[in-house]
């Protein structure tokens, strides 16, 4: 029998045996095929119900009048600019105290979403060109608030350009020099690179981070799982070589994650497919994203994830092998876990770009390789850098968990730090394993 045959047959071995952890079907289908689908309609469902509460709600807006100093023998505010507050939509405008501290705290209560205070000369101001201050008292901790402030923003600078524009008129002047330069800005990305680009953080850091998460319970179960139900030593004593039973759980923690990849990347596109087929609703829940994306760029993601799930199989299982226990192994890897999420954090840095420095950094540059090929600013030479380099890394954590393997410190149960050091080392067995007898 060939060392291949003897690959197979210990891969499907270990396949059955993972498949059998309840742990690993959760990981693999649970996350794809319920959680987001959950998450997705969740999200939809709870921007139908905001949107109906605001189309419901009344927001309650006071307003005040501020004698200025010296008192002015003006003409009370203009009656027309509280007919036009109250006529907001869906507002209900009231006179508030005229005690300032008083009326601020109907705010802070939550009696008024805002309040607005005029000087008591605002109409003779107004008609004058003269700078006049409105003060608008606003809780920035609350939407309503909010919501509030901005439709009061944007009467009172309606107002002044209606003040200015019958002043110009009224000396004989063009209205339009009111606002002598108009600015329009036009956004020239499509809708497929707007969702590319907003899509690109959250889905690379989802992707990538379930495709760690696939990789990590098959990978201790077959490494530190079988040394504590104590079946890893009678595959030591099989005729097995030690590389090949090495490889054999590889492929299978390889698989494993792969597996998971592909499955929430086919949730991933249904569950967003699925929000945007509800219409308009559906697609402002998720941002309003275009997600016709390339065949080309589809056929990417696959080629893109393969070298990152076999770097973390590689790792994990490197890692599970110096594990006396299931749990002494999660102690190992959960950091590991953690630690590789700093890259993705570091992506979502504005400014972050793919360059050729970026390219050797493992896990970031797969990162913004994603958002870049969803933007479609990705490059040849990027996506066979990235894809070069984490090959090359699981290749060698791969060669270092086959040395490792080899050795009797597996079976000993030796120090991480010294089993990592003679990994990488190549010291003579006795080393580690000396102090067994």
């Amino acid at each position: 029998m060939t060392s291949r045959e003897r690959i197979l047959i210990l891969f499907l071995k270990e396949m059955r045996d993972a498949l059998r952890d309840r742990r690993t079907i959760f990981t693999m289908l649970f996350l794809p095929v319920l959680l987001y689908p959950l998450l997705i309609v969740t999200v939809i469902q709870m921007h139908r119900m905001h949107a109906r509460s605001a189309r419901q709600r009344t927001l309650n807006i006071g307003y005040a009048v501020r004698d200025p100093t010296p008192p002015a023998t003006a003409a009370a505010i203009d009656a027309s600019l509280i007919r036009r507050l109250d006529g907001l939509p869906q507002v209900a405008a009231r006179a508030a105290p005229e005690m300032e501290a008083e009326a601020r705290g109907e705010v802070v209560d939550g009696k008024l979403d805002a309040l607005v205070i005029f000087p008591r000369d605002l109409a003779d101001r107004l008609a004058r060109l003269e700078q006049t201050e409105v003060v608008v008292f606003v809780d920035e901790a609350e939407s309503r608030s909010n919501e509030a402030g901005k439709l009061l923003a944007e009467l009172l600078r309606d107002v002044g350009k209606e003040a200015l524009t019958s002043r110009l008129t009224a000396l004989g002047h063009d209205a339009a020099a009111a606002a002598p330069l108009l600015v329009r800005t036009e956004n020239v990305a499509t809708p497929e690179k707007m969702g590319g680009y907003l899509l690109g953080s959250l889905f690379a850091y989802l992707l990538l981070f379930v495709t760690m998460l696939g990789a990590y319970y098959p990978a201790i179960d077959l490494g530190a799982g079988e040394r504590e139900r104590g079946t890893l030593e009678t595959l030591v004593v099989s005729p097995l070589e030690r590389w090949e039973i090495c490889v054999g759980k590889f492929l299978a923690v390889f698989t494993f994650s792969t597996a998971t990849a592909v499955l929430n990347l086919l949730s991933l596109a249904a569950t967003f497919r699925y929000g945007l087929a509800l219409g308009k609703q559906g697609a402002d829940a998720l941002g309003g994203l275009g997600l016709r994306i390339d065949a080309s760029v589809l056929a990417l993601i696959p080629l893109m994830i393969i070298p990152y799930s076999a770097l973390f199989s590689a790792l994990m299982l490197f890692i599970s092998f110096f594990a006396k226990t299931f749990k002494e192994a999660q102690t190992y890897l959960s950091p590991i876990m953690l630690l590789m999420l700093l890259p993705m954090i570091a992506m979502m840095l504005p400014g972050t770009r793919l360059s050729p420095v970026l390219i050797p950094v493992p896990v970031l540059n797969l990162c913004l390789l994603f958002k870049d090929v969803l933007v479609g600013k990705g490059t040849v030479l990027g996506v066979l850098g990235v894809i070069g380099t984490n090959t090359a890394y699981a290749l060698l954590l791969l060669g270092l968990a086959m040395r490792a393997f080899t050795s009797e410190s597996i079976g000993g149960g030796a120090s991480l730090r010294a089993a990592l050091w003679r990994s990488v080392r190549r010291l003579p067995p006795a080393d580690v394993a000396g102090g067994q007898s």
